[in-house]
Formats: C-alpha cells, structure tokens, sequence
C-alpha cells in the first residue's frame, strides 16, 4: 500500500504537469520553457531551488496579486528546460532576453525568488532598457559555499529519487519544511492558509527527478556564481529586495549588504517567517504589487516626457 500510494502520487504529479500550460520556446539562443497566465504589466517570475514554471500558480499565487501576466520560465536544467554546457546566470539572463524577443515582449518587471536571484540581477544588469523594476526575494547572496565532492554526491542521490523526497514531503515534512527554510519555531505557528499552501508546495516538488540537472546547476554553478563579485553599483533598475531576519538559508546580513551597494534600492526587512516569509505573505504582496506599478507607471510618465520633448529649430 505504502509504494502503491507514491505511483499514485508521482502519476497525479506528472499528470499535474502536463496540463499545467507549459510550453518551448524555441529562441535565437536555444530552448527555453515557459507559461503565461493572467492580465495586466508583465512580470518574469523566475522560481529557486527544486522549481520550474510548472509550480508557477501555486508559488506566486500568495505573493502578487491580481492584474498581472506573469511569465513563468523553467531556469536550465528544470523539466523542459535543457541544461547547456555553460548553465550561468549571465548566460541565463539572456535567454530570458531571447525569449522576450520571441514573445514580443517589450520590458518587464522581474520577480527573482532564492536561486532565482543571481539570473534576475544578471538580467537587469544587461538589459535595464527591458527590465522596468527589479524584486529579490529571500535570494541567493554572496558568499555562498559551494558544496563539496561529499555533499554534491549525497546531494545528487537524494534529488535523483522520487521516492525519497515524496517519503519526506508525506512522512517527514517537518523535515522537508526544514530543507525550504521554514524555522521549526515557524512551523508551529504556521495558520491553516500557510499549512496548506506549504503542502501544495512541497508536493509540486514532484517529480523531483525532472529537476534534478537544475538542483545540482544551482548548488555548482547560479549560486556560487555571486562570488565573482557582480556590480552592484551599476544596477540603473529600481530594487526591491524581501529578506527575513531568520532566513536560515542566504544569510540576512548579506543580503542588507548587497542592498547598500545598489543605488536605487529599498530593503524591507521581514522579522520572521524564513526563507518563505510565512505569516507576511499577504502584506508583502501588496508591496510588491505596489512597487511594480509605481515603477512601471514612472517609467512610462519618463519615456512620454523623453517622446515629447522638441528640438528647438537652428
């Protein structure tokens, strides 16, 4: 009964993939998967650690509001997403580039959650014309260690098993919680809402195998990628960066660090709640809803006032 019931739930699992809207964009720098939902501004979601855009609707439903299209991609090496040889974040970012191109998309606001991060910064890095405001949530910071031959080896025969991680997420899921950043003094205080929207989340970690490559990429590669030393100082994007004090995973003094360095930064500080924010999601959402209108909307009112300008006759 006990292996009887993981089929089921692996199957439910693929099942919930395969209508979840996903699609391959075929760009000028190679393949990339992706699905759009929802009306309004455009925002890129870029997902962390153990994602893909097939969780899209369940991790963005707590923190963005209606009146959005969000275009939710698959990083490297998640489920439809090849992992190529150079699997960077700058090589990352532009793909989100090409894929814009492909879509017709003119700019966007970014959303870079966890190990998402280094590929949103790289992104509006290089392409500020296309990026109208920037949001970094509970991301990766330098420095990040990067694991050893034992670690990556365990780490590798773990994210390789579906079996095991759906045994976790069913069985142990204090355990799991505890791998995604939830503090233990969290999870007993976690209301029925956050319970059930960790539960979905967890779940939507299945299959874990079709993640994989993307896991050990983000372990070897997209975090310790920030120690070369980005420039922060030359980021033209609006930033807002989320980071609660009891994140036990980026470290909450880099991330105040790394928001000193950029120029047009606000930094909110989340007093608990950990890598997810639990308990301050609704308040967040506004914020972020809030900052990625204000922006959008001051940077049309500067592209108007550019268009409208005369050159005085000679």
């Amino acid at each position: 009964m006990f292996y009887s019931r993981f089929k089921k739930d692996l199957l439910k699992a693929k099942s919930r993939i395969a209508f979840a809207g996903l699609q391959i964009a075929h760009t000028s720098l190679g393949k990339i998967e992706y699905t759009i939902f929802g009306e309004g501004l455009p925002v890129l979601w870029v997902h962390g650690i153990v994602g893909g855009a097939d969780q899209a609707r369940i991790t963005s439903q707590p923190l963005i509001t209606k009146g959005f299209q969000i275009i939710a991609v698959s990083r490297f090496g998640y489920i439809g997403s090849p992992l190529p040889k150079e699997a960077t974040p700058s090589a990352q970012a532009d793909l989100y580039n090409a894929l814009l191109d492909e879509l017709k998309i003119t700019e966007v606001s970014v959303v870079g959650f966890s190990s998402g991060g280094p590929s949103s910064i790289q992104f509006a890095l290089k392409y500020p014309e296309r990026c109208t405001s920037l949001t970094l949530l509970s991301a990766a910071v330098p420095p990040y260690k990067k694991p050893n031959a034992v670690s990556s080896f365990f780490a590798t025969q773990f994210f390789k098993s579906d079996f095991l991680v759906w045994s976790l997420v069913n069985y142990f899921p204090s355990i799991m919680m505890r791998m995604m950043g939830v503090p233990k003094s969290i999870q007993k205080k976690l209301s029925d809402n956050d319970r059930n929207w960790l539960t979905k989340t967890m779940s939507s970690f299945l299959p874990v195998s079709l993640r994989v490559k993307g896991i050990l990429n983000d372990m070897r590669v997209t975090n310790p990628d920030m120690n070369k030393g980005y420039p922060f100082n030359e980021l033209a994007v609006q930033t807002f960066i989320i980071h609660a004090v009891d994140d036990p995973l980026p470290s909450f003094t880099a991330a105040k660090k790394l928001a000193d360095q950029i120029p047009h930064s606000k930094f909110l500080i989340v007093g608990n709640g950990g890598h997810l924010h639990l308990g301050h999601q609704p308040m967040i959402s506004t914020l972020i809803s809030s900052f990625i209108i204000k922006t959008h909307t001051a940077r049309s009112l500067q592209s108007m006032n550019i268009s409208q300008q005369v050159v005085p006759k000679q």
